[in-house]
């Protein structure tokens, strides 16, 4: 997809979102103060109402070709990419730890175990959790970290 991280703390990626973060920590305050608004509720109708058309006209950009830049993600693993990764070590008793889960993971077919193997993990957007070695999901996790029955009957 060529998606590509780019750290804060390089100048590419502070620039525009820092300058706008400024813009709502420096003006909005001060336009909420001299509108008299003293609730949150009225807070919020204004920030949509007033506040968010004014970036919209003012920071947008024309796009410099008419038609949709998007393309179809085709074969991408998105579920694999857009989530929370970490990569760990398997412990000799086949268990990976996940912040305060322990992950149990289970012989595989092509694998008796994994122990001292590098894999990572994935939380995913709904909670739940992968374990993957290369380009195989080893297992699926709840967000507890209890193996998922669907993929335990897969495994074994």
């Amino acid at each position: 997809m060529g998606i590509e991280h780019i750290p804060s703390y390089c100048p590419q990626g502070r620039g525009r979102m820092e300058r706008f973060f400024g813009t709502w920590q420096g003006r909005l305050p001060r336009e909420i103060e001299a509108a008299g608004i003293k609730t949150l509720e009225a807070a919020n109708k204004y920030i949509r109402m007033k506040f968010l058309p004014w970036p919209n006209r003012t920071l947008s950009v024309k796009p410099k070709e008419e038609e949709s830049a998007f393309v179809p993600a085709g074969g991408a693993d998105l579920e694999g990419i857009l989530c929370v990764q970490g990569d760990r070590i398997v412990g000799n008793d086949n268990t990976v730890h996940w912040g305060r889960k322990k992950l149990q993971i289970l012989p595989q077919s092509w694998r008796s175990g994994l122990a001292k193997c590098r894999v990572r993990v994935c939380e995913h957007l709904d909670g739940n959790l992968s374990v993957r070695y290369g380009h195989r999901i080893v297992d699926w996790y709840d967000s507890e970290g209890k193996l998922l029955e669907l993929y335990k009957t897969k495994a074994a």
